[in-house]
């Protein structure tokens, strides 16, 4: 990519380069699975849930039935931080809230930000965009009429496919 899309860019970029999927698996890059449990996260993914592992969003399972009710993720948080918790708050916004499941699957962190860790300017400015993210946050939290923020719609990519 030519530039960082953010975390909330890349996961709707996964999504809109398989629209027609029934589910989508996401992991961040510092996890890896125990045995089988990836194999389980496929078995007990479906259109209508939303998923998490024990490493909560470091892996999910998001249903294509929850993208097209909640849309996609506001790609406003950038490049990290409040994408998920805006998810989830749009998800209850909508009375989707049963939708959401904390599964028992397992996986292991190889640790998070290493990068940002290794520098101070990029501690600082990760600490700069949190706050910001946080802020953009509360605004769009307390006013419901930005929280479904379905800037793109998944279905209509779908509608719009020349060769279904």
């Amino acid at each position: 990519m030519p530039a960082n899309l953010g975390v909330a860019g890349s996961w709707n970029l996964g999504i809109k380069s398989f629209p027609f999927a029934p589910y989508w698996v996401v992991a961040s890059n510092d996890v890896f699975f125990q045995p089988r449990q990836l194999e389980r996260f496929a078995e007990i993914s479906r259109p209508d849930l939303l998923i998490k592992s024990t490493q909560s969003w470091g892996c999910f399972s998001l249903g294509s039935d929850i993208v097209k009710k909640v849309g996609l993720f506001d790609e406003n948080f950038h490049p990290a931080y409040y994408e998920d918790v805006d998810y989830e708050t749009r998800l209850a916004s909508l009375n989707l809230s049963k939708s959401l499941i904390f599964s028992d699957i397992e996986i292991g962190s190889h640790g998070a930000a290493t990068t940002i860790r290794s520098n101070p300017v990029f501690e600082r400015k990760n600490a700069e965009t949190n706050q910001s993210n946080y802020e953009y946050w509360q605004i769009k939290s307390t006013d419901i009429g930005h929280m479904p923020s379905k800037d793109y719609q998944l279905q209509r990519r779908i509608d719009n496919d020349l060769f279904t």
